[in-house]
């Protein structure tokens, strides 16, 4: 009757705690635990682990959710600018298959960087611009849609820049504020669209056909109010 008391009592004696692996260790198995995900292997080789390593595995976790989450939350927003971009990409290539041609039918001029300057244009106009137009392009061109990220891009500004003072030399006619407004347009999709598809003869021609079907006027100073 006495014996039995003292077995119980070294039954209780508990046992030696197994040893845990280091983090490093504990990473790589929390790492292809993840790569299971809740599949009988990975169900199989989380039961297969010690006590001691489970727990170490569930406090590894408990001290890295704000990790995860910061991962989780860029991964998304990577995958959402990556949708963002291709179906950017996918309108400016469609835009840039069909102005072309479309602009030179509806205005009914040779939609190409080398057609004659418009009826408008000032006879005997120098072909170069003044410095100040240029000053005002480049001031126009760096204020362009700054909401837009696109337009803050240096390339961006110096690609509408370009369009413009192309445009004026084109057309022989000095450069109006406003212009750029429009011309931004076409400077997007050329810059938006994949190599090749609309190069910066194109991209020119199509500016130079729209405003001769949409706004004509432009050469008309009293006139130009109405393109504000």
């Amino acid at each position: 009757e006495e014996a039995a008391p003292a077995q119980e009592k070294v039954e209780e004696v508990p046992e030696e705690e197994e040893a845990v692996p280091d983090v490093e260790a504990l990473r790589a198995l929390l790492a292809q635990l993840k790569a299971l995900g809740r599949t009988d292997a990975g169900r199989q080789l989380l039961l297969a682990q010690p006590p001691a390593v489970r727990r170490a595995l569930g406090e590894l976790l408990k001290s890295q959710p704000q990790q995860h989450q910061q991962s989780a939350t860029a991964g998304s927003a990577d995958v959402s600018r990556s949708a963002d971009k291709q179906e950017e990409c996918a309108f400016a290539l469609g835009c840039a298959q069909r102005w072309p041609q479309l602009l030179k039918s509806v205005a009914g001029v040779t939609a190409s960087a080398e057609a004659g300057p418009s009826p408008g244009a000032a006879a005997g106009a120098a072909a170069e611009l003044a410095e100040a137009d240029l000053r005002t392009i480049r001031v126009d061109a760096d204020r362009t849609r700054k909401g837009d990220p696109a337009f803050r891009e240096q390339a961006m500004k110096e690609r509408l820049e370009k369009l413009l003072v192309g445009f004026c030399e084109q057309e022989k006619v000095r450069y109006t504020q406003g212009l750029h407004e429009v011309a931004a347009a076409f400077a997007f999709i050329q810059a938006s669209a994949p190599e090749g598809e609309m190069s910066e003869g194109s991209s020119l021609s199509c500016l130079i056909a729209f405003v001769h079907r949409f706004v004509p006027y432009f050469h008309d100073d009293e006139a130009f109010v109405t393109l504000h």
